[in-house]
């Protein structure tokens, strides 16, 4: 007998009709498989399809096949379409729902799997919702964008988003607008290091502290904190730059240890930089140095507007000193994050030398003030008449 039936009884014989029907009760119990699809068809009929090997539904317009499952286990794909057209977002929603059956007889849906579309343009953009019943009603407990960033509910007020677009890993926590407090809080990391920012007042979040291979850092947020800077090794070149100095700065001190010069030099430079290059002009710099030279003590002053000097009279071999410049900026920022408003540093130091001699040494003491015009954004250190360094090491530590 045949698995497939046109679904009419014809008039016939007792023992024709009775075919018939055995017929027509075979290919429904049999879903009416088949290599080929039946020759008559109707809306909602299935069709195990032996040649596929899938279980097919009729539409409800009766022109085409929808495949429902696979005969052998769902093996590949499960679909579930939504016929709708709409491009609104959360539209062309479909839901997998996820039912029990309490003990008193009440059934209720304890979660669903939601996937809907994601923007109102004309695409294919898509979103996976994951809702759980809080015991009144379906929340949604994770959501996964057509950016293929995943939101955690966490709790009524925070949410954990995971997010790594750019080569970037982000965790976001995100409060109700309503507490602007902590409105956005990230942890950042990337190819560069570890960051964590923090909002103000529900405003865009901005670097509090920042963790990389060489140093780590903390915002002026962070009361009596500090960054230290890998130190520079002064072998060669005529010029030692230290730049990208954390905006939060308040002190600058720059250290350095047995700083030598090609052919010996009498006088240390230090410029700051702005981030139109190192300002050579506007210093207040004035210095003092007293020395043994030889059979008597003597003592020299310089004063500089080209650079803060250390001049020492006659030339050295090797420096060691400990220079501060200190903002008179106490807000570095209105809006965190931003450089400050106020340019104005203030400039002490210290610098034991070595005289050329070998056998003495001498002090010279430095003081000025400068007003760059702009935020400071590096050091320059450098020979006041052009030499080469030639040894030596020189760090930068910057404190908020």
């Amino acid at each position: 007998m045949s698995p497939q039936h046109d679904g009419v009884i014809a008039n016939a014989s007792g023992a024709a009709v009775r075919q018939d029907l055995n017929n027509a009760l075979q290919a429904l119990l049999s879903n009416s498989s088949g290599a080929t699809a039946p020759a008559t068809t109707y809306a909602f009929q299935f069709w195990a399809d032996t040649t596929a090997g899938q279980l097919k539904q009729r539409n409800s317009a009766n022109d085409a096949w929808i495949v429902v499952a696979e005969l052998d286990g769902i093996e590949e794909n499960l679909v579930l379409r939504n016929k709708t057209p709409e491009d609104f977002d959360n539209g062309r929603e479909s839901i997998v729902a996820f039912e029990g059956t309490q003990s008193g007889g009440e059934v209720s849906t304890l979660a669903n799997i939601e996937a809907n579309h994601s923007g109102t343009a004309d695409d294919e953009k898509g979103r996976l919702v994951f809702k759980t019943n809080n015991g009144s009603t379906l929340t949604t407990a994770l959501s996964i964008n057509d950016e293929q960033k995943a939101t955690f509910s966490l709790a009524p007020s925070v949410e954990l988003e995971f997010n790594s677009n750019n080569d970037r890993a982000i965790i976001d926590f995100n409060a109700p607008t309503g507490i602007g407090s902590i409105a956005t809080q990230e942890i950042i990391g990337d190819d560069s290091g570890f960051a964590f920012n923090v909002s103000s007042g529900g405003g865009s979040p901005s670097e509090v502290l920042s963790l990389a291979g060489s140093h780590s850092k903390f915002s002026s947020s962070v009361s009596g904190t500090m960054r230290t800077e890998t130190e520079v090794t002064t072998t060669s070149g005529t010029v030692v730059n230290f730049d990208n100095l954390p905006y939060w700065a308040k002190r600058i001190s720059i250290v350095g240890y047995s700083v030598s010069f090609v052919g010996n030099n009498g006088g240390l430079a230090i410029r700051v930089k702005t981030s139109n290059g190192a300002v050579t002009t506007g210093y207040r710099s004035t210095s003092s140095a007293v020395y043994y030279g030889g059979s008597a003590m003597s003592s020299v002053a310089q004063q500089a507007i080209t650079a803060f000097l250390y001049g020492f009279g006659v030339t050295t071999t090797v420096r060691d000193f400990t220079h501060a410049l200190t903002s008179m900026n106490q807000n570095p920022s209105s809006v965190l994050g931003q450089p400050g408003t106020s340019t104005v540093w203030v400039s002490t130091g210290t610098m034991g030398a070595q005289y050329s001699a070998g056998a003495a040494f001498g002090c010279v003491n430095q003081g000025g003030v400068i007003d760059p015009g702009a935020a400071v954004t590096g050091i320059q250190i450098f020979s006041s008449d052009g030499t080469a360094f030639d040894s030596g090491t020189i760090t930068v530590i910057c404190e908020g």
